[in-house]
């Protein structure tokens, strides 16, 4: 995919150490998001792909993504270093594919299908993360069973 916009950007120290080190837009380019009222961004860090929000700081109002330690880890970066932003504005924002075991699990209740299907986009994510943040597959799968289950009770 042919992205909107590259750049080189550092890696910030997060404010007071309790949230994602933040990876700071160009001004043109946060321009540019702004005035399409852009709230999610799909793109690379490193070649690394990822989905995103667009986050504006309280301070001086710049735009920013958050990169969580961990994709700092998968990177190989640590605060100040320059990272590779390929980005573009998220076509469809309000799609979050639940991935593998929760869709398969999904799939097999109409039930609990009926009721993802009725979540926000932030619910679905945050359903969607904890199924696959799991490192071992047993764990995504009980998660996903355990997250379906949920869904069709209510």
């Amino acid at each position: 995919m042919d992205h909107e916009h590259a750049f080189l950007a550092p890696i910030l120290l997060p404010q007071g150490g309790m949230y994602q080190h933040r990876l700071p837009l160009p001004e043109d380019i946060a321009d540019d998001f702004r005035e399409r009222n852009t709230r999610r961004v799909l793109g690379t860090l490193n070649g690394e792909p990822f989905d995103l929000a667009l986050h504006r700081s309280k301070q001086d109002g710049f735009l920013f993504i958050g990169v969580s330690k961990g994709r700092m880890r998968s990177l190989g970066v640590a605060p100040g270093d320059l990272v590779e932003v390929e980005m573009s504005a998220d076509p469809d924002p309000n799609h979050v594919e639940p991935g593998a075991e929760l869709g398969a699990a999904l799939d097999a209740d109409a039930e609990a299908r009926e009721a993802w299907d009725a979540l926000s986009p932030g619910l679905k994510r945050s359903v969607a993360w904890q199924v696959r943040s799991a490192k071992r597959e047993a764990t995504r799968l009980s998660r996903a069973q355990e997250a379906a289950k949920r869904l069709a009770e209510g």
